[in-house]
């Protein structure tokens, strides 16, 4: 009985554990890529309606009375990769996308994992921090983010231009080694409303990420196609100018840099905002769900859980006790702009509400699913060790 138990416990490991989003670099054709498994998925399009008098904001969620609305399969929920820092292919590579807290949580990533190989960090005077996460060999990087790699396919690069760089040589280049590799790419959202403010305010002390090269297909956008909100500095912007900019990149961030743009002919039709945006979303919704994970920034203790579950990782401390405290000045600032601000916020930023709002049920989902799915393990390990 304790034999017939341990095999069907692992069978159901085998058969769940899926890998959704890989990227391989093939020693004999550096352009082959592993394309997403095929979802046949049948959940209902229901959008959330943001009530008249209130945002997507609010009140912390209890993470176990969110009523689901999609129906997600066993390969969406269940994410486990047996990743170690000494595997001869495997690579974390961290998507930041702006205001998210994704500069936290990178800073994590290279300082605070428990790893057998932990990132080495550098701080030179007047230079940037910069952790390259070197395998056992000191050949191999384990991560490519902000932190390790520097910005080495684009200052904030989005998937598409993720997804592009590593199919060139740059991954070689930036290791001095060809090999294969798999790619397991991960990100982190942010209630967009909240993001959107910090976007705002960064701006207006003076940020531009003018440096972002905005690829696709190859080629960047050009000024025509991705015209300028500003001169040289947008500092000391105020809210309704840029609110005002049809160009602002800000608007639907999250969306945009999650979704596969040469699906919209990149960004040819981004000034006269005729992109299909049913299309973008979609985009995004499959993209962030073939994703080996993201995190939810308002859910550091749960993101914290799934992420170490996911890649059999574990932090050193927990990462809500390293997260900055700034949690309600994006709040209060939008609880005090008029009624009619509030909902040009949500006009320029509707189809982030959207892509939140799936995910987070899938986030909660995973979340739940992963507990319970734990909790059985422990259960069968108990019975056969009877």
């Amino acid at each position: 009985m304790k034999s017939i138990k341990q095999f069907l416990t692992l069978v159901t490991l085998l058969c769940g554990a899926t890998i959704l989003y890989i990227l391989v670099s093939s020693t004999k054709n550096r352009d082959a890529i592993i394309q997403p498994v095929t979802i046949h998925h049948a959940f209902t399009e229901d959008i959330r309606e943001v009530k008249s008098n209130g945002t997507v904001l609010g009140e912390r969620e209890d993470i176990n009375q969110v009523p689901i609305k999609y129906n997600f399969s066993l390969q969406d929920l269940h994410r486990h990769f047996a990743f170690s820092t000494d595997s001869p292919i495997d690579v974390l590579v961290f998507i930041h996308i702006q205001k998210t807290g994704g500069t936290t949580f990178g800073k994590n990533l290279v300082t605070n994992l428990d790893v057998r190989n932990p990132c080495q960090c550098t701080k030179p005077i007047n230079t940037k921090l910069r952790c390259p996460c070197f395998a056992s060999d000191g050949k191999r990087q384990w991560l490519f983010s902000r932190y390790s790699t520097g910005w080495m396919c684009g200052l904030h690069a989005d998937l598409t231009e993720w997804t592009e760089c590593l199919r060139t040589s740059k991954p070689d280049q930036v290791e001095n080694l060809h090999r294969q590799r798999r790619y397991l790419l991960l990100t982190t959202l942010r209630d967009p409303i909240e993001r959107y403010i910090s976007e705002y305010m960064h701006t207006n002390r003076g940020a531009t990420w003018s440096g972002m090269t905005l690829k696709c297909n190859g080629r960047s956008a050009t000024a025509q196609e991705v015209p300028l909100c500003f001169n040289e500095s947008w500092e000391g912007v105020r809210l309704l100018e840029f609110l005002s900019c049809p160009y602002n990149l800000a608007n639907n961030r999250q969306t945009r840099m999650l979704a596969n743009l040469s699906l919209v002919d990149c960004y040819d039709n981004f000034a006269s905002h005729s992109w299909n945006k049913d299309l973008i979303l979609e985009s995004a919704k499959n993209n962030l769900r073939n994703l080996a994970f993201f995190a939810l920034k308002e859910f550091s203790n749960e993101s914290q859980y799934l992420f170490e579950h996911t890649f059999n990782l574990r932090f050193k401390q927990p990462l809500s006790v390293l997260r900055p405290k700034t949690i309600h000045e994006t709040r209060d600032y939008f609880d005090m702009l008029k009624p009619t601000v509030q909902q040009q916020i949500r006009d320029n930023n509707d189809l982030d509400i959207q892509l939140y709002d799936y995910a987070k049920q899938l986030f909660f989902a995973r979340y739940n699913f992963t507990k319970s799915w734990n909790s059985k393990l422990k259960f069968n390990d108990g019975q056969s060790s009877m």
